[in-house]
């Protein structure tokens, strides 16, 4: 009984800061609650998990765009919680699989631009991606950057050293 009134207390002081923002609300609905939101509130992670998926389904040019455009710094960078670390680590991984495999589309394979766009994605969520530093070096040399691919491999080269030196304590 103690419970169900800490949970009640809980959940309505929740809907007192949910109504203080336009476009969210706390419903509950079988036996769940669930918080939704109108048309005027963007949900990266909404958005997220639906390009995501009209990727893996049909490699869509605007998915591809769309993604981008949201995953273009770390995840949660400002939130330093360990709950969340595991969480973050695994949607990390799982943008760098994707991108990896759309590297691999000849709609971006021929395009040094779009190419260059996503390999400095992957680098972003994996700063050591060697797959990811080839083509983003390639892209450069095709783009005749090759001062600037130079430039990107001797500091990629130098985070790896960095990093190595770090994890043997040296």
């Amino acid at each position: 009984d103690k419970i169900a009134n800490t949970r009640g207390t809980t959940i309505q002081r929740l809907k007192q800061i949910l109504a203080k923002i336009q476009g969210v609300s706390l419903e509950y609905n079988q036996k769940s609650w669930f918080l939704t939101f109108d048309q005027s509130v963007f949900v990266d992670w909404y958005h997220y998990q639906q390009w995501i998926e009209e990727l893996r389904l049909h490699s869509s040019d605007a998915a591809l765009q769309s993604l981008c455009e949201i995953i273009d710094k770390p995840l949660l960078p400002e939130i330093e919680e360990e709950w969340l670390d595991l969480y973050k680590a695994q949607t990390s991984n799982d943008i760098v699989d994707l991108l990896m495999q759309q590297t691999e589309m000849p709609l971006v394979r021929n395009n040094a631009q779009k190419l260059l766009l996503l390999t400095d994605l992957i680098l972003t969520h994996d700063e050591l991606n060697a797959d990811a530093l080839k083509l983003k070096v390639q892209a450069l040399i095709t783009l005749n950057k090759q001062s600037q691919a130079r430039q990107t491999y001797e500091i990629n080269k130098k985070k790896e050293v960095f990093h190595n030196s770090k994890l043997l304590g040296t």
